[in-house]
């Protein structure tokens, strides 16, 4: 990550189910206290799990009772007992639940940590069973989305942050708010007029502030505040800075992971941190949006051509042409023009780099491929 530029996340924020979008702080705050509530969390001995094989893949057994596990939670468990859950996946489910009881067994009989009870964190199923969404040590803390919600998105707008939407002609853009069954991911924006830099499309920095979770141990308790000038529909920020970004562990201490996270937030100042900066350095960001690829032409496809050609030669000079093809160059160019206004002179680099990977992300089903083309991207900007 460029240090003036607080990019968030790669391509796979724009991949997530529409179910797992929300048009609101109230209802993702609604959706998480119902699985809070749902959520029971079981301390159990590893001795006591049994894998059976089912026809749809491998399932667990606790005292009689079924447990199905997730993605991550079955990836959480082969990691425990040192099975690759990749070995799960392609054998049978007879040879996978087969070599995973041989796994829990002799781990088990290892000792410590094996012989430490495991948390598990299930939820009842509508027709039988439970759902096993999460294997964590004995060790683990967990915070719960909701209460993260309440602690701090809530407040948040209660003062006025509001979830970041893509501006421009993009219709159907989802909001900042994304929740799986893994993590939790808010972006808030602040429209008031508290800003000090003017942006180089006529239109101030906007502050943004970043709270991130995950109540099954996927990734630590986040809290990141920045200014910056836009961003695209993968979640990627262009121009700004960051104010500062504060990360805990879900391990247990004297405190909560939360309130040890609330302690370094209410240090810094909060969200108040960012609104006396006079000192940004605006350097990336003006560049990347002042130097105009073309100034518009008589259609519309002829603006994407002339652009697509300019993105391509400063890819050139920066060394990543190789991985921004001309055709994606153009797929990229045709979707810039929706992130343009139409009082904008032309497409800037800027405009180009949304375009482009909004449209990578449809266009290929290959991860490695998607995060070249956001590297190659970022390396085009940041030369810019």
């Amino acid at each position: 990550m460029n240090a003036p530029r607080p990019s968030l996340a790669g391509a796979r924020w724009a991949q997530r189910l529409p179910d797992e979008t929300f048009s609101s702080i109230e209802a993702l705050l609604d959706e998480s206290r119902a699985r809070k509530q749902a959520g029971q969390v079981w301390p159990v001995d590893l001795r006591g799990l049994q894998a059976i094989p089912l026809d749809d893949g491998v399932s667990l057994v606790l005292d009689g009772t079924h447990l199905q596990p997730t993605p991550l939670a079955a990836s959480q468990l082969s990691q425990r007992v040192g099975l690759p859950v990749q070995a799960v996946q392609v054998l049978s489910p007879e040879l996978g639940a087969a070599a995973l009881n041989e796994r829990i067994a002799a781990t088990a009989s290892s000792g410590y940590p094996s012989n430490q009870p495991l948390r598990l964190l299930v939820e009842p199923q509508p027709d039988r069973g439970f759902t096993l969404r999460a294997v964590n040590s004995h060790r683990y803390a967990r915070v719960w989305d909701a209460d993260v919600i309440e602690a701090l998105v809530a407040p948040l707008a209660e003062d006025g942050w509001q979830p970041a939407r893509v501006e421009g002609r993009v219709t159907q853009a989802p909001v900042g708010l994304f929740r799986s069954d893994r993590d939790l991911f808010c972006f808030l924006v602040h429209p008031g007029p508290e800003y000090r830099l003017p942006g180089a499309h006529g239109r101030p920095l906007q502050r943004g502030i970043v709270v991130r979770n995950s109540e099954v141990g996927g990734i630590a308790l986040r809290v990141r505040a920045f200014w910056f000038d836009g961003w695209c529909t993968n979640h990627m920020v262009f121009g700004g800075r960051t104010a500062f970004d504060f990360a805990v562990q879900h391990r247990e201490g004297n405190q909560t992971p939360l309130a040890r996270l609330q302690e370094r937030w209410d240090a810094a100042g909060g969200a108040q941190a960012l609104a006396d900066e006079t000192d940004i350095a605006a350097g990336q960001m003006h560049r990347a949006a002042a130097r105009l690829l073309t100034p518009w032409a008589d259609t519309p496809m002829a603006t994407a051509h002339l652009a697509a050609d300019a993105f391509g030669d400063f890819a050139l000079r920066v060394g990543v042409r190789r991985s921004l093809p001309r055709r994606l160059l153009r797929m990229g160019a045709f979707s810039a023009l929706a992130y343009a206004g139409p009082d904008d002179p032309g497409l800037t680099l800027w405009h180009m780099a949304c375009g482009i990977t909004q449209a990578v992300q449809g266009r290929t089903g290959h991860q490695d491929e998607r995060m070249a083309v956001d590297e190659a991207v970022g390396r085009v900007l940041a030369a810019a």
